[in-house]
């Protein structure tokens, strides 16, 4: 019996935690993300202090949004064929020089709202590499009966990441000022990318010739990524109705929130961190929910509530002017969008062959993040008409849009 036992032990599969690279990567992309929270509080505190306009704020945060867009696509293949931590570990390294860059600038006095544009666009691009690379290794590090679990570990690392990246950005930002702010950012993100380049190397980069295929092109790949998804109906859906709740909360979040921290509420950039912050908690709490719910069968009634509820939530932030109801509609939004984020990733993770896993997380954020440049552009030009308008807006798309998949059954 005792032999039965230690036998079943050595089968079962470890758990995350207890996988090197696993943690090297919890580690690495937990220190990225919370460096990418904070510079977005900074960056975006910094476009209004040097501009006070929200239609810049939303220029520049498009800039960065489309090329981070445009390599999105590509970025699966290349995370498919080429060492991971390499992939990672630059990424995090070239956006500590870019952050650098924008410390060093403030500190001779030296910003402009041009260099700010470059900076911002070589940042997207440096996401565009990182996430995809970061979400395609936990099917590859993971057991497939782990898999919910180790979403849940990343994603609640990320989630702490929005908690504490806005909240100490604003407090550093207030005590220290900008420069220093920004220069201890990049210190994170090289911190970050240190860690992950001591992943041990994979056994093989070629995840083609591992199941007997033919070198394909970047062109082929992409469209091979793209033919799989498109042609699983229950797939296509939900990655459409994730780019539109993306499109429909992303600029009233970011850019409408730190409009409405200055206009309505008279706060600085700590008040703005803290309602960033907020989300994140809730995030968190929902990520580990995620983690301890049962394997998601359908998707689409999950992603019904979730789109009903933050449209709601919206619209209840644009028309009652209190701080409470925007902290507590913010808190529960973020619940619901961190369950979601770990069962619909494990979703989607577990339906999609080994060699497409890169391709596919390109997809998934891809799908989100292709909209930013028109949901900040739009949020940006909404709030020189009308604050409230931003919020009214943005959640009644997502009650349209949670109401059209009500009645889809191709998410089924």
């Amino acid at each position: 019996m005792h032999m039965m036992a230690e036998q079943t032990t050595q089968r079962a599969a470890p758990t995350p935690l207890a996988i090197p690279n696993f943690r090297l990567l919890w580690i690495g992309q937990s220190l990225f993300s919370l460096a990418v929270q904070f510079y977005t509080v900074a960056l975006v505190w910094l476009v209004l202090q040097l501009t006070g306009s929200g239609v810049a704020l939303g220029a520049v945060l498009t800039v960065a949004a489309v090329p981070r867009a445009v390599a999105m696509l590509f970025s699966g293949i290349i995370a498919d064929r080429v060492e991971p931590r390499v992939l990672l570990a630059l990424s995090a390294l070239g956006s500590a020089t870019l952050v650098g860059g924008i410390a060093f600038l403030l500190a001779i006095d030296g910003m402009a709202l041009w260099a700010l544009y470059i900076i911002a666009a070589l940042l997207g691009l440096m996401d565009a590499f990182f996430y995809p690379t970061a979400l395609a290794q936990v099917p590859r590090l993971v057991a497939p009966e782990k898999l919910a679990q180790g979403n849940a570990i990343i994603t609640t690392s990320d989630n702490l990441a929005n908690i504490l990246g806005p909240a100490v950005s604003g407090f550093l930002i207030s005590a220290l000022g900008l420069p220093l702010a920004f220069g201890l950012n990049a210190i994170a993100f090289a911190f970050g990318g240190a860690i992950m380049w001591r992943m041990r190397r994979r056994a093989s980069l070629a995840q083609a010739q591992e199941i007997g295929q033919p070198r394909e092109s970047l062109r082929q790949a992409l469209m091979n990524g793209v033919r799989f998804a498109w042609h699983t109906p229950a797939i296509r859906t939900s990655l459409l109705m994730l780019a539109m709740l993306n499109f429909a909360a992303l600029g009233p979040v970011v850019v409408g929130l730190a409009a409405m921290t200055e206009q309505r509420f008279g706060g600085d950039a700590s008040l703005y961190g803290a309602l960033m912050a907020t989300f994140g908690c809730g995030a968190l709490l929902g990520g580990i929910l995620g983690g301890l719910l049962p394997a998601l069968e359908r998707p689409r009634l999950v992603l019904v509530w979730l789109a009903l509820g933050m449209g709601g939530g919206l619209i209840l932030i644009g028309v009652v002017a209190a701080l409470w109801v925007a902290l507590v509609v913010l808190a529960l939004s973020g619940v619901g969008a961190g369950i979601v984020g770990v069962i619909a990733g494990s979703w989607l993770q577990a339906r999609t062959p080994d060699h497409l896993q890169g391709r596919m997380a390109s997809l998934l954020i891809f799908s989100l993040v292709a909209v930013d440049p028109f949901s900040n552009a739009l949020a940006g030009a909404l709030i020189d008409l009308s604050l409230p308008s931003v919020f009214i807006a943005g959640g009644a798309l997502m009650i349209g849009t949670g109401l059209v998949a009500l009645f889809s059954p191709k998410m089924d």
